[in-house]
């Protein structure tokens, strides 16, 4: 029983250690790409901000940085490691998205990457991203990005697999989302990221996770050509569209 255990929790492990891979592949162009457009690092606040690695980013640039998240979990592991790396320009705070406890004009700059579609509303969290930027503020917006084939696919496996996913986007859905909601869309940037899919099905309950990946196995070719996917010995991996936008406040 105990080997059997600990097999198993070096295997979680090894899909997590896969997983940050990618995380950290995604900060460095991050911080490659979108924070030298910025033109005033004073203030900036982190919507969702998972285990962290934006956040941790920013902090390296701006002054102050507000990191926000409705998960305690996420928030207990992001403020381990900004200890752990003596980061001590961030606050972390537990607070929904959808109602922002910041005054109006508060932020430079906002950030919500890889959380939007864990939403509710996004259309309402827009709505308060707005009002706490100050004037011509940046909002940067990065998610991944499906056709509507591979949403239809995929948006329902991803309801088993993770019980607080909402919903997935195409390009265009981002684009009418951010300009309905009075932001101006300045620079946009596309890249691929890859993922195992035995570690995107680890999330899951492990009574789930086999019937998660045999069902991801099954998706219709063209959505398997839409990822890219191929095996690599016993692992299935796919490479993922991200769109990454800076935008501005309009208005």
């Amino acid at each position: 029983m105990c080997q059997k255990e600990s097999k198993r929790q070096k295997h979680i492990e090894k899909m997590f250690r896969e997983r940050e891979k990618s995380l950290r592949k995604a900060s460095e162009i991050f911080e490659q790409k979108v924070i030298p457009y910025f033109n005033n690092l004073n203030e900036s606040l982190d919507i969702g901000t998972g285990s962290g690695y934006t956040a941790f980013t920013l902090a390296k640039h701006f002054k102050k940085v507000v990191s926000i998240d409705s998960e305690p979990k996420c928030l207990k592991t992001a403020e381990i490691k900004a200890a752990r790396e003596n980061i001590k320009n961030i606050q972390f705070f537990q607070m929904d998205a959808h109602k922002l406890k910041f005054p109006d004009e508060s932020f430079d700059v906002v950030t919500c990457r890889a959380a939007i579609h864990h939403f509710d509303d996004p259309i309402k969290v827009l709505g308060e991203v707005h009002r706490v930027l100050k004037k011509e503020g940046f909002f940067v917006l990065m998610d991944f990005c499906f056709s509507e084939t591979a949403i239809r696919e995929l948006a329902p496996l991803s309801r088993i697999r993770e019980s607080d996913f909402r919903g997935y986007y195409t390009f265009h859905d981002y684009c009418d989302l951010l300009e309905s909601n009075s932001f101006l869309m300045e620079v946009i940037y596309t890249y691929t990221l890859p993922r195992v899919i035995q570690e995107w099905a680890a999330i899951a309950p492990e009574n789930i996770q086999e019937r998660i990946i045999n069902a991801f196995l099954n998706l219709s070719e063209k959505v398997h050509k839409e990822l890219r996917l191929y095996k690599e010995g016993d692992r299935y991996i796919m490479l993922y569209r991200i769109v990454e936008i800076i935008s501005k406040k309009w208005r």
